[in-house]
């Protein structure tokens, strides 16, 4: 099943994705965790609360990307027949994943496109079927599958 290796790849590039804002996050919780007692510049503790506010920030990012995540697997073997979130639909170009947001990449000559729910692209499939055209950007392509 196409969906399974999809979303196999999916998962691999979300799990890259929480890796790297792991790897933020603990950047500036090292540029906001300062020691008082050294002497550094005065500009060093003024941009100690910024890091702080950034940590906390991805952190809380964090926490989305890894919910993501466990959504990702859940809808790994499940088939949904209506373009809803886990859906992935195929065109003839395309391969559109409805539920979380990360960066295309190509599989097997086609693009994957991985978008949250409430995006123009969602909202072009809506009451759309197998066969039927959608319009994406400035082309049209054909519904060919929807698991």
């Amino acid at each position: 099943m196409i969906k399974k290796e999809v979303l196999t790849l999916i998962i691999s590039e979300q799990e890259k994705l929480i890796k790297d804002i792991e790897k933020s996050v603990n950047r500036y919780r090292s540029a906001s965790d300062l020691d008082e007692s050294d002497t550094l510049d005065p500009e060093d503790y003024s941009h100690q609360e910024e890091a702080k506010d950034m940590q906390l920030r991805l952190e809380q990012r964090l926490i989305e990307e890894k919910f993501e995540l466990e959504h990702l697997k859940k809808f790994k073997n499940k088939k949904i027949a209506v373009l809803d979130h886990g859906a992935l639909v195929e065109t003839d170009e395309h391969y559109i994943y409805i539920g979380v947001s990360i960066a295309p990449f190509k599989f097997e000559n086609k693009t994957i496109v991985c978008v949250s729910k409430n995006t123009p692209i969602v909202a072009s499939l809506k009451n759309k079927s197998i066969g039927e055209l959608v319009k994406i950007g400035e082309n049209n392509f054909t519904i060919k599958s929807i698991s």
